[in-house]
């Protein structure tokens, strides 16, 4: 695959993940009283949320603004990032439909991903960025009030997806 990739690059720093101040303040709530455990990095919580929105196939209009809350994967979630970045590429590929040549694939593949870092590129990070923001306006909506503890969170987020 050498060759089909592009750069992160925007400015002098690479892309990163970003959440909204309303998403990072859920997480702080659902952690501060909990006693049955926490969603202990902010990449987890945007993974979960990032589920959410890549399975709903409901994203956010525009990125959260802000600073990036990390440039590359944490060690939770790197041994998941193909994962990841195979929904990712699953869901922009399914949105298209009409992409049928292996160069349309292939120039697909180059808008979204990067050899560096995370392997996305700077389209890729505001891609899911967006899923994971609009994922976590389904389970704020969904919630209404943030869970006391992570095992109601769990069972409410289960039923999120299931219901997708």
């Amino acid at each position: 695959m050498i060759g089909l990739w592009t750069t992160t690059r925007r400015g002098d720093y690479n892309m990163g993940f970003k959440l909204s101040s309303k998403s990072r303040k859920f997480q702080r709530k659902l952690n501060q009283h909990s006693s049955s455990g926490e969603v202990k990095t902010k990449q987890e919580w945007y993974w979960l949320c990032a589920q959410v929105g890549l399975i709903r196939n409901d994203k956010a209009d525009e990125e959260p603004s802000g600073a990036d809350f990390v440039q590359g994967w944490t060690d939770s979630i790197k041994p998941h990032s193909n994962l990841i970045l195979g929904m990712l590429f699953k869901r922009y590929v399914e949105n298209f439909p009409d992409i049928m040549l292996q160069t349309q694939v292939r120039q697909f593949m180059e808008e979204i991903f990067d050899s560096e870092g995370t392997n996305l590129s700077v389209r890729g990070h505001e891609e899911l960025n967006r899923y994971a923001e609009g994922g976590f306006e389904i389970i704020r909506d969904e919630m209404i009030d943030v869970p006391h503890e992570l095992f109601i969170f769990l069972n409410k987020y289960h039923q999120i997806i299931v219901n997708c």
